[in-house]
């Protein structure tokens, strides 16, 4: 279990529901890259499931966090100057318990790095049909002990089992700070443009 969210929720007291808000895909929303960036994985004739869209000359390296029967999508991306790497994992967050305990991604944190910041929210969705609900967001800060790099990771959860339920993981890794503003745009691009096929 990821230690990093069991205070914030347990406080909270979660319990299991017996319904689901909104639709929590992506794949509606897909946002324009630009012409140069890249399908990952690779687009075929017939198209994919599931993909992103990745900045020119990122090259895929291995992911942090282990896929499983679940991983929707799971990528990892350096830049071509190595200052920065940006990841995702989506999971399919139907075949989880409705309990946000059950549904964290587990956050990989080295021996030699150190959390530095943690913040969080948790929504009370109430649906149509009166049953409540929760989302769940948490932006935490990783630094490495030899201040040689930060990762910023954002975890977006939901109890929902309505089909297109997922579960993000992201992550924006930067060198220096000059890094960050030099990528920031590119990362909300690349954030904005992954489409999820039906599950």
């Amino acid at each position: 279990m990821n230690r990093l969210l069991l205070s914030t929720l347990a406080m909270i007291g979660f319990v299991s529901t017996q319904c689901a808000p909104a639709d929590q895909s992506t794949g509606d929303t897909l946002a324009d890259a630009p012409a140069d960036w890249t399908y990952w994985p690779k687009k075929s004739e017939d198209g994919l499931e599931s993909y992103l869209r990745i900045p020119p000359g990122f090259e895929s390296i291995p992911p942090l966090v282990s896929s499983d029967d679940n991983t929707l999508i799971n990528g990892r991306f350096r830049s071509p100057d190595g200052l920065v790497e940006f990841a995702i994992i989506v999971k399919n967050g139907r075949n989880y318990p409705r309990q946000l305990l059950k549904r964290l991604i587990d956050l990989i944190v080295a021996p030699d790095e150190s959390l530095s910041s943690r913040r969080s929210s948790i929504e009370r969705v109430q649906t149509e049909s009166d049953i409540t609900n929760f989302s769940y967001q948490e932006q935490i800060t990783i630094t490495s002990k030899d201040a040689s790099y930060t990762r910023y990771c954002s975890q977006e959860l939901t109890t929902s089992i309505h089909p297109g339920a997922a579960l993000f993981l992201w992550e924006f890794q930067v060198s220096n700070e000059a890094a960050r503003k030099k990528y920031q745009e590119a990362y909300k691009t690349f954030k904005a443009n992954i489409s999820l096929g039906e599950f």
